[in-house]
């Protein structure tokens, strides 16, 4: 009788197709897995951040550096992976010397892996880097407001007091140098109460830029502003016009707005301000076009302040035109001041009428404007008199000749009263006895 195989054999060979099963199906699956997600290579569409060490008394100078990673990963992790799962660095720890600006440290990237996913990376570009070290510096500079907006009306800013004159700012050697001094921002919009506000330091250029490079401290400083309620007075302006235009040219119509400021202060001074404020001089002296200009206006005090404008400021618009003359003649004499029946003699009886002014004006009249007149009222009797002529020029809306010169040729004429003839009396007849 055949004897059966030792049990220790039968676990041993059971266990041997187990592995191999195992092995088998392990194959398969990675098999189909590699299929159905294979291992590709791509360029991560994000840069990463170069995180660049350097010696603390130094610091980084331009943008910020950044690189490409080709990584080596299974097609799943393609929309997965990004710049957070990788670090990319440049060690310059040993350097402690400024480079020069024109000489750059030119170094190989490191990278690492940070994620947990199966990932490699391949390749990095760029393959090396410029880095530019500068020496930091720090000083401090000057504090000083900047207000926007403008309190509304009847309310007066008193004093703003700044928590902190002065701001230290630190950086680089050249990024502080450029800092001339720091600005803090007040908004006094609709600001009717006095105001404690924190407000950020901004560090500034020669040319009010704010600059980026460098770090303020403090950050913030606390803003204080006193408020007061303030009586308005309401005082006209009037123009400070200063010679005259070049010869052969005539000022026109000037226009000017504001033409009045709403000034308010303290009561003791606007009780004594003037009747009218003046602006800057204004200098007639050899123009001749139009112009237009922005003048300011004097204050008699400090202490009193434009109700509506941080300056108070008048635009001016003048015009300046030529001077031409036209001449009309024959112009009838027209005899004013006459009693009905009072008849009169001219010599002569027309005239030459040369009228001079500015030309747009000059050019608009006709000859029917021109009225030359003589007037007799104070002829009583029959005696020649030369009397003065006085043209009036007849114009819609205006009175008198405005701007315009008017002279006759001649300008004096003969006056003589023409007596009524005698009415002869009826014949007496005499009465017979």
């Amino acid at each position: 009788m055949p004897q059966s195989p030792p049990l220790r054999r039968v676990i041993i060979e059971n266990l041997l197709w187990f592995l191999g099963s195992l092995a088998l199906a392990l194959l398969v699956w990675m098999t189909a897995a590699a299929q159905t997600n294979p291992v590709e290579e791509w360029w991560l569409s994000a840069r990463v951040p170069v995180h660049i060490e350097h010696d603390p008394n130094l610091v980084v100078i331009g943008p910020e550096q950044t690189a490409r990673l080709r990584v080596r990963a299974q097609r799943s992790l393609r929309d997965v992976l990004g710049p957070s799962d990788f670090e990319v660095w440049v060690d310059l720890a040993d350097v402690t010397e400024p480079t020069a600006p024109d000489a750059p440290i030119n170094v190989e990237p490191r990278w690492r892996v940070t994620t947990q996913r199966q990932a490699t990376v391949i390749d990095l570009a760029p393959s090396r880097i410029a880095v530019t070290l500068e020496r930091l510096d720090q000083r401090l500079v000057d504090v000083r407001e900047q207000m926007t907006a403008e309190l509304p009306l009847s309310y007066a800013l008193d004093s703003l007091l700044l928590e902190q004159q002065q701001a230290m700012i630190s950086g680089p050697v050249s990024a502080v140098a450029r800092v001339i001094e720091a600005e803090v921002v007040v908004d006094l919009a609709e600001r009717t109460e006095s105001f404690t506000v924190p407000a950020r330091v901004v560090p500034l250029d020669a040319l009010g830029e704010e600059v980026t490079e460098v770090t303020v401290d403090p950050q913030m400083i606390m803003v204080t502003g006193i408020i007061s309620r303030r009586q308005i007075v309401e005082v006209p302006i009037s123009l400070n016009l200063v010679g005259e235009v070049e010869e052969g040219f005539t000022l026109g119509d000037v226009v000017f707005s504001p033409n009045v400021l709403f000034i308010n202060g303290p009561p003791d001074l606007l009780e004594t301000l003037p009747e009218t404020l003046y602006t800057e001089p204004i200098l007639l002296s050899g123009r001749t076009a139009d112009f237009e200009e922005i003048v300011s206006v004097a204050f008699p005090d400090p202490a009193l302040r434009n109700a509506t404008a941080t300056e108070p400021r008048v635009t001016v618009t003048a015009e300046i035109d030529a001077l031409i003359t036209v001449t009309f003649e024959n112009r009838p004499v027209t005899i004013v001041g006459a009693n009905v029946d009072d008849q009169f003699a001219l010599t002569p009886g027309e005239v030459t009428v040369r009228v001079t002014g500015p030309e747009p004006e000059i050019e608009r009249l006709t000859a029917d404007q021109i009225q030359v007149q003589v007037d007799v009222s104070g002829i009583t009797d029959v005696t020649p008199q030369r009397l003065t002529l006085e043209t009036r020029i007849e114009r819609d809306g205006q009175n008198g000749n405005g701007n315009v010169n008017v002279s006759e040729v001649p300008s004096v004429i003969d006056v003589q009263r023409i007596a009524p003839e005698a009415t002869p009396e009826p014949p007496t007849l005499a009465v017979p006895n």
